[in-house]
């Protein structure tokens, strides 16, 4: 029998591509071997940088736009396809959207 083993965690930022192909991210709240619960999912679109462009991926709302932003949305294993910890410059993104604080491009401290 397999056993489930996330490559993920609590409060992890994680990618999760569903079976309609839809990717999306989000700050995962719990997880068990039937689902994963998350909060603050938004939409990844791949669209064209307008200053260069280059593709690049844009964010956008998903799901129900007039629920509050910290609700929490459970998604049934079945319904997708993979479920992955997002990369540094997705999760980046990510928070910058999510909470509005930039994130440091750089390490070291600031002078």
């Amino acid at each position: 029998m397999l056993k489930f083993q996330p490559s993920y965690a609590i409060h992890d930022v994680v990618s999760i591509k569903l079976s309609n192909g839809d990717e999306i991210i989000a700050k995962c709240v719990a997880v068990d071997d039937k689902a994963i619960t998350v909060t603050r999912p938004l939409l990844m679109i791949l669209s064209q940088d307008p200053a260069t462009g280059r593709p690049a991926i844009s964010m956008a709302p998903f799901w129900m736009l007039g629920a509050e932003p910290t609700a929490r949305y459970t998604i049934n294993h079945d319904q997708t396809i993979c479920i992955l910890k997002s990369n540094t410059e997705s999760t980046k993104g990510y928070i910058t959207q999510t909470t509005g604080l930039a994130m440091p491009t750089g390490s070291g401290l600031i002078t």
